[in-house]
């Protein structure tokens, strides 16, 4: 009977899988649209990004709303509030970068660009697999070797874009070309930010629970 009382204790790390599965997705199209830009129908690759993108949102949505439910967490309620919604900025932030290739005008992609997009990629593979060992704090050392790499993986980005600037400035005539493409090439470097940013939460949040 006392049983039956109890609220249902929910899996909050299914969420957080969930919502890095989706992201990872939106994060794949990605990268093809970039490189296929020219040859892909671009139209519909964005609409396919914005409905990954919502689907994200939904998830976040849920988690928020779950949290809000519930008396019994896994970890502090602030520390999953503040992982989904850093997480989600990621996709967020790849979607705008997306819009503005339109938005712009965009004609084709360049080489720098598509190698910041492989960052991303390479980031936030390694971010969900740390999502994926938090279910289990005993994997702590699992947890800090991705969140490493992560780090890592933001200062190559850091270079890539202080690069790609250079070249931009170096080589493009046009005024409003360099404005269109120093804002691209920073939109992308900060979603690699944000990588790093959770990875930040999630070492934190192993700390205060391993």
């Amino acid at each position: 009977m006392l049983k039956k009382l109890m609220p249902k204790e929910i899996d909050f790390f299914e969420y957080f899988d969930k919502i890095a599965t989706t992201i990872n997705k939106g994060l794949e199209l990605f990268e093809k649209t970039v490189k296929n830009y020219e040859k892909c129908e671009f139209q519909v690759c964005n609409s396919e990004l914005k409905e990954i993108e919502h689907e994200a949102d939904t998830l976040v949505h849920l988690t928020i709303e779950a949290l809000n439910k519930t008396f019994l967490t896994p970890i502090d309620r602030e520390d999953i509030q503040n992982l989904v919604k850093k997480i989600d900025d990621i996709l967020d932030l790849t979607q705008a970068t997306m819009l503005r290739f339109d938005m712009y005008n965009i004609k084709s992609i360049t080489p720098e660009f598509i190698s910041l997009t492989e960052v991303l990629r390479l980031t936030f593979s390694e971010l969900h697999k740390a999502v994926l060992e938090m279910r289990d704090f005993k994997n702590r050392e699992k947890i800090q070797k991705h969140c490493i790499e992560i780090n890592r993986l933001e200062n190559e980005g850091d270079s890539r874009l202080r690069a790609a600037i250079t070249k931009l400035f170096a080589e493009e005539k046009d005024p409003i070309n360099i404005i269109k493409w120093k804002e691209i090439y920073e939109n992308i470097e900060m979603a690699i930010d944000r990588c790093e940013d959770v990875a930040n939460v999630i070492e934190g949040i192993v700390l205060k629970n391993a």
